[in-house]
């Protein structure tokens, strides 16, 4: 059976440049959903934390600003059914990762409190990034790499192209203006192919999924051949137009007015005469023009012979 490390930020709160402590965590939808898709497909997941602390639940992610009311309740619902296992996570020193086939960091602002100075998370994250496994971090989990290094003291990310929050994103926050640092600067200072968006990608030849900005669905990667230099990124492929649907003619009537699937254009009382001279808006309803199709004349009835 397949079996998933699931590294989660232990930390409650986010430091911002003024001191204060912005509440945070994980986010809720970043967690859930690959959770939910790894146990359907009959996967075993094992929850981790920096100390064995459960994790916090970023309570901006259950706001309506962050998605839909009934992708909402999907994951409320999905969380407060394994509520147990997030009680109970394994510290994620006593963690072995050469027991699991895929590493996992959801995303939030947690990690950039805590696991991006965690050391212990750090050698983790090097040593699945050498032994080749699945290794994959999402939004605001990039952060963790920059507490991993090498015997050398280099960074084994250095190279990698990646995905993850933008600058422009993480502004949009109220309170984005005050934080101590950005990750798309950060990761950029460490000589990483950084594209912020919500693409995937790989790069020499190992499966390396990083980014994606708060979704979960549709990713992808793209590895690139051992060896071989890193190919431009894609361009974007715009999303498939509806055809737009023709509409029907106005036909005119008799009278030169409109009549059809159209509304009639308005006309001037003192030119709209039809049918032998009487004004048009003093007609019946079923008498106008553009009802026509309705209207029947009525039947005439010989006159009786004298």
């Amino acid at each position: 059976m397949t079996k998933v490390l699931f590294v989660v930020s232990a930390a409650d709160h986010w430091t911002l440049n003024d001191g204060t402590k912005h509440p945070s965590g994980y986010w809720g939808e970043e967690l859930a959903m690959p959770h939910k898709i790894f146990s359907e497909a009959g996967w075993e997941i094992t929850i981790a934390t920096p100390g064995g602390k459960p994790p916090t639940l970023d309570r901006l992610s259950m706001s309506r600003t962050a998605g839909l009311p009934g992708k909402l309740r999907e994951v409320g619902r999905y969380l407060e059914s394994i509520q147990a296992e997030l009680d109970s996570p394994l510290p994620l020193d006593g963690v072995h990762p050469a027991e699991y086939d895929l590493i996992f960091y959801p995303g939030g602002h947690g990690p950039m409190e805590d696991l991006a100075y965690d050391e212990v998370s750090g050698e983790l994250l090097t040593r699945v990034l050498h032994s080749g496994k699945p290794l994959a971090l999402l939004c605001h989990a990039p952060a963790a790499t920059l507490a991993s290094r090498n015997a050398d003291g280099s960074w084994p990310f250095a190279g990698y192209r990646m995905t993850g929050l933008s600058n422009t994103e993480e502004k949009l926050n109220s309170f984005g203006r005050k934080a101590p640092w950005l990750l798309e600067d950060r990761l950029r200072g460490q000589a990483a192919g950084v594209r912020p968006g919500r693409e995937l990608s790989g790069a020499n030849g190992r499966i390396l999924l990083l980014g994606a900005t708060g979704y979960t669905g549709g990713l992808v990667w793209t590895p690139c051949s051992a060896g071989a230099p890193a190919r431009p990124w894609p361009a974007a492929t715009p999303p498939p137009r509806r055809p737009r649907r023709t509409p029907r003619r106005p036909r005119p009537c008799g009278a030169g007015h409109y009549r059809g699937p159209l509304r009639a254009p308005r006309v001037p009382r003192s030119r709209a005469r039809c049918r032998g001279g009487r004004p048009l808006h003093r007609l019946p309803p079923a008498a106008h023009p553009w009802r026509r199709s309705t209207w029947r004349a009525p039947a005439r009835t010989a006159s009786p012979v004298s």
